[in-house]
């Protein structure tokens, strides 16, 4: 289970390298370990690399500049640390995604009564 968890945080690592902030430019895709590996890394690499060095996939900066970004980051974090009984589970990720969507629709629903009643 922990290592299912851990293995979606590194797709939502690629999805959050893939979203577009403000004026910035999407980068051009990387594998979550591009900086201390080359690429196609073979299985003993990666094994070094997570299990040994205990590396983990560099956050970019501007992520936490963007509220959404920044929580999915702080799950990503939570579910990359080192005790594997530490980290998120399934259902801790399904809950504060969820929290995330009824911000969302409440802030969309309040712009849209806002620009209905200005019309």
């Amino acid at each position: 289970k922990q290592t299912d968890v851990y293995a979606l945080a590194l797709v939502m690592w690629e999805v959050c390298t893939r979203c577009k902030i403000d004026d910035e430019l999407v980068q051009s895709y990387q594998h979550p370990f591009f900086d201390v590996t080359r690429d196609n890394p073979n299985l003993e690499t990666m094994k070094k690399v997570v299990v040994v060095e205990k590396h983990r996939p560099t956050l970019m900066q501007s992520w936490y500049s963007h509220k959404g970004l920044r929580l999915v980051s702080e799950m990503m974090l939570e579910s990359w640390d080192e005790d594997p009984e530490a980290r998120l589970t399934a259902a801790n990720i399904v809950s504060r995604l969820d929290i995330m969507l009824q911000e969302t629709q409440s802030k969309e629903k309040l712009t849209d009564e806002v620009e209905n009643s200005s019309q």
